[in-house]
């Protein structure tokens, strides 16, 4: 009887440990991303003799249960319909007050911007791109990059490129006085002529894109310096509205804004003589 008991018992023992395996495997992928503090991305300005490109990834994915991360409105489709405004919207970029449809936003960016680069990305895949901070504009916006986002339709004729749903990489150089606001009548002459100089100014970096009426982008920017793991920043936030306002004073007040103060961004381009790694991820 003693030895019939401890069959049952190990039986039973084995089956829970495979119950528990079965329930791992079944347990969805978090949607929650963190960033790789360690990983050194390579400089492709050095030539180091070794292949600078493809820069490995700084996200990774966090685990968590199953109540938190089950929800009934998720679709079930390997594609997402997005539901969009129609009507034109105007270019985000500062130089170009040219308006466009929808559909048309890729071809008004490669007829009119031959500079900014054009890339396709999936869900919750990692794109590295490179940044010259001496390219960015004082006071204006600036596209730098396009992400085409694979999965996700803003049209229901198909999933050709230009139905995909485009996120624009921007940017802006901001100084502390148009912050702040100008000086004061009484302030003395060496404070102002110290607010003049490029020391006191702050990079904005941001996602935008359209804005669905039934779900929601989120959108996550990475930035470091090639060498140097202590200089990231990052920011997880919904893409900022193409058709809001591109005024300083409506980014500054939005939550979808990356904000690089002067120190940091000294020492991540290394006071402009380096560029700056961007890594970024719609989910």
């Amino acid at each position: 009887m003693d030895v019939l008991k401890e069959k049952s018992g190990g039986h039973s023992i084995e089956a829970n440990v495979q119950q528990q395996q079965q329930q791992q495997q079944q347990m969805p992928v978090s949607l929650v991303q963190r960033c790789n503090y360690e990983v050194i991305i390579p400089n492709p300005c050095l030539a180091t003799g070794k292949p600078a490109w493809p820069a490995e990834s700084q996200f990774s994915t966090a685990l968590h249960g199953v109540d938190v991360l089950q929800s009934p409105d998720e679709p079930k489709t390997a594609f997402r319909k997005l539901k969009v405004r129609r009507n034109p919207i105007q270019c985000p970029d500062a130089d170009c007050q040219g308006t466009c449809f929808v559909s048309d936003i890729l071809s008004h960016i490669i007829s009119n911007h031959s500079t900014v680069t054009i890339d396709r990305m999936g869900l919750r895949q990692t794109r590295t791109c490179f940044l010259d901070a001496n390219e960015t504009r004082l006071n204006k916006a600036k596209c730098h990059q396009i992400f085409v986002v694979q999965g996700m339709i803003i049209s229901a004729e198909g999933d050709a490129l230009q139905h995909q749903l485009p996120v624009l990489l921007m940017s802006a150089r901001i100084r502390h006085r148009d912050v702040i606001g100008h000086c004061r009548s009484g302030s003395s002459v060496p404070e102002c002529e110290q607010l003049n100089d490029d020391s006191q100014e702050m990079l904005l970096l941001w996602l935008t894109s359209l804005k669905p009426t039934n779900q929601r982008v989120l959108g996550t920017l990475a930035v470091r310096a090639p060498d140097r793991p202590d200089t990231m920043m990052v920011t997880t936030a919904r893409t900022y509205d193409i058709r809001d306002s591109h005024e300083l004073g409506a980014l500054l007040a939005s939550p979808s804004i990356m904000i690089i103060p002067h120190t940091v961004l000294q020492r991540l381009s290394r006071k402009r003589k380096q560029l700056i790694v961007i890594q970024a991820q719609i989910h």
